[in-house]
């Protein structure tokens, strides 16, 4: 179910605005870690970070997974936007090469902060919060939004702006907005 709501977010990128983006990979990261540390129980955050205490600030958050679960995608989106404003002016390649060195700069991240992310031994234990039906449910509702994406004028300026740019933009569509909106 998870691969089914990364690969409509791929498809967003890919298959409706056509941009080669390679750093989708780090956004899915940054949700993942978010999710998991407002989720975990102060006592398993013990357990995990034992060779550096997490950061004090952390420790006793918790918080349901619901929340949890939108508080991570709208981090992850704020980061899209932040790095997508400057590398959508990109094209082709050179987007693909960008994005991915972004990822990348996520992952060094990571591996660095023991005291956030617990570096590069990884956060173990992940609490229990939902079941196969809930993931399929929220796989559900992700193919609906991207199935509702495509019968409305925002998802047709998305494939207008895959098609042909410069007709795009003579015909008023904004690509910087619909690009950034669609990379996040």
């Amino acid at each position: 179910a998870i691969n089914i709501v990364l690969a409509i977010g791929l498809n967003i990128i890919y298959g409706f605005t056509g941009m080669f983006s390679l750093g989708h990979a780090g956004f899915m990261a940054i949700g993942a870690y978010v999710a998991t540390l407002l989720t975990m129980s102060p006592a398993v955050k013990n357990a995990n970070f034992f060779m550096e205490p997490i950061e004090p600030w952390l420790l006793n958050i918790q918080l349901p997974f619901p929340i949890s679960l939108l508080i991570a995608g709208v981090i992850a989106a704020l980061f899209a936007i932040l790095i997508g404003i400057p590398v959508l002016k990109l094209g082709d390649d050179y987007l693909g090469i960008a994005t991915l060195g972004f990822a990348e700069i996520i992952r060094v991240i990571i591996n660095n902060l023991p005291t956030v992310t617990n570096g590069s031994m990884g956060i173990k234990n992940l609490p229990d919060v939902i079941n196969i039906y809930g993931m399929y449910a929220i796989a559900g509702l992700t193919v609906f939004f991207a199935w509702r994406l495509t019968n409305n004028s925002y998802g047709r300026a998305l494939k207008a702006i895959r098609e042909n740019e410069i007709a795009a933009e003579a015909s008023g569509i904004s690509l910087l907005k619909h690009k950034v909106l669609a990379f996040s």
